[in-house]
């Protein structure tokens, strides 16, 4: 956001060199090395998030899909499975972003929020439309996708 908004720093007089050298920092690492990173930290803190009842709460990636070069890990119904298997603690659990996951024209969201109910964490109510051309936009709060969503939570997490 900085980079948007001028400056990283006010020490920083090319932003774009600095941004770039930012986004070099993860020359190399692909989806597979960053899941594998993302299991690694998630395993090291669930012995203190089970010690002090803490939920870790995963949030999609937003956008669903790559920008920048940089790869994306938790996109899909494939892989919000894969990191809840990985680390099958019950304190491992998801932010269901309805809007980060309905930018993906390949999420069903009613079928996602009745699969991950019991794993959800936290739900960011929110949800978009994917237009012709894949770009998307956010959505009325009154679309029945998330709607029903939102039941779900309701009637499989009550409170």
């Amino acid at each position: 956001q900085g980079f948007v908004n001028g400056n990283i720093s006010e020490n920083d007089l090319n932003p774009v060199q600095k941004f770039r050298d930012l986004l070099g920092l993860y020359k190399g690492i692909d989806a597979g090395k960053l899941r594998e990173n993302m299991v690694y930290f998630l395993r090291r803190i669930m012995p203190v998030c089970n010690k002090w009842d803490i939920n870790m709460c995963v949030h999609p990636d937003d956008p669903p899909m790559p920008i920048l070069g940089l790869p994306r890990i938790v996109t899909c119904d494939a892989d919000i499975e894969a990191f809840l298997n990985a680390v099958p603690d019950s304190h491992n659990g998801l932010t269901f972003c309805a809007g980060s996951l309905s930018a993906g024209a390949h999420n069903d969201i009613p079928a996602l929020a009745r699969k991950y109910a019991s794993r959800t964490h936290f739900v960011h109510a929110r949800i978009c439309n994917v237009l012709p051309n894949g770009d998307f936009k956010e959505s009325t709060h009154l679309d029945p996708r998330l709607i029903d969503a939102i039941a779900t939570f309701e009637r499989e997490r009550p409170g």
